[in-house]
């Protein structure tokens, strides 16, 4: 049994919840990417852009079936969003050597069923284009050299979500969210190793028997550089463990390849492909990612 359930009154066809009336989605989207200096796909990087330079980003994200239900009286399990592709573009400053503001603003495109699943109403059908959440970022870079010739690099990152897209069609949150991080990446040699964690703070929102609130996002990860880092492989893992009673904890995993270009390392481009590790909501069957960006130095 996948992600949530359908209550047994609506799944047999009893009840019908009045269009308008369902609690507020929950945003299918796990990944929030940002635009720091050695980011991986699922762990942010801890570098910044120098002082007012400024860099572009365009994050593509292909999910399968992040939001599922299943339907105990046919037995089967109903798509509420089956595919959808995210596609955020990203635009940072460097502040004073150390700091740097980054915007994200992300697009949708999705299919499924939509709310229907819940309402059993053909008008509430998922809109296939709609706005995602626009993110402020600010993140504050620290580096640290120890002994034996490896390299620290730690950063703390805050942020606030303005719900500009649409939680009736799963792709935004129900009011402001803000969060809070600390990233940490350590290197010997041509092996690195990040992690990540965490706290978003969101309003409630609801899902048929799961609960979704505030979260504590969790990342780890291994990569081997490669020709002087220019090629970076890559094998990262994500949970978001929600602190709500009945709340869904999904758990992803990808591998990447990260490329980066020109006679300056100023161009990277990253791919990836995993899926999610539980039936949780939200954890997709499958996820492709291309990532391009461009950070001068």
């Amino acid at each position: 049994m996948r992600r949530a359930t359908l209550p047994w009154l609506l799944a047999c066809g009893w009840l019908v919840v009045p269009a308008g009336t369902a609690s507020a989605q929950p945003d299918a989207q796990i990944r929030w990417p940002a635009l720091g200096r050695g980011d991986l796909l699922l762990v942010r990087g801890t570098g910044v852009l120098p002082h007012l330079d400024s860099g572009v980003g365009l994050d593509a994200d292909l999910v399968r079936e992040p939001i599922v239900l299943f339907d105990r009286a046919l037995g089967l399990e109903r798509a509420a969003v089956a595919t959808r592709l995210t596609t955020t573009v990203l635009y940072g400053v460097g502040l004073a050597g150390h700091s740097q503001l980054t915007l994200a603003v992300p697009l949708v495109w999705q299919e499924g069923e939509g709310r229907r699943v819940l309402t059993l109403d053909p008008a509430d059908e998922l809109p296939h284009g709609v706005a995602g959440d626009v993110r402020l970022d600010f993140l504050h870079s620290l580096t640290r050299e120890c002994d034996g010739g490896c390299v620290v690099d730690a950063a703390l990152a805050s942020g606030v979500v303005v719900p500009t897209g649409d939680e009736g069609a799963f792709a935004g949150e129900a009011g402001f969210a803000a969060y809070l991080e600390a990233a940490v990446h350590g290197r010997v040699g041509p092996i690195a190793l990040s992690g990540s964690w965490g706290i978003r703070v969101r309003r409630d929102a609801a899902l048929s028997d799961v609960a979704l609130g505030s979260e504590l996002p969790l990342s780890a990860a291994v990569a081997l550089e490669l020709l002087d880092a220019r090629l970076v492989l890559a094998a990262e893992a994500q949970a978001l463990v929600g602190l709500r009673g009945g709340s869904s904890s999904p758990v992803i995993a990808l591998f990447e390849a990260r490329g980066r270009l020109g006679a300056h390392r100023q161009g990277e481009v990253a791919l990836g492909l995993g899926a999610g590790l539980n039936d949780e909501l939200r954890a997709p069957s499958i996820e492709a990612v291309l990532s391009v960006r461009y950070l001068p130095r």
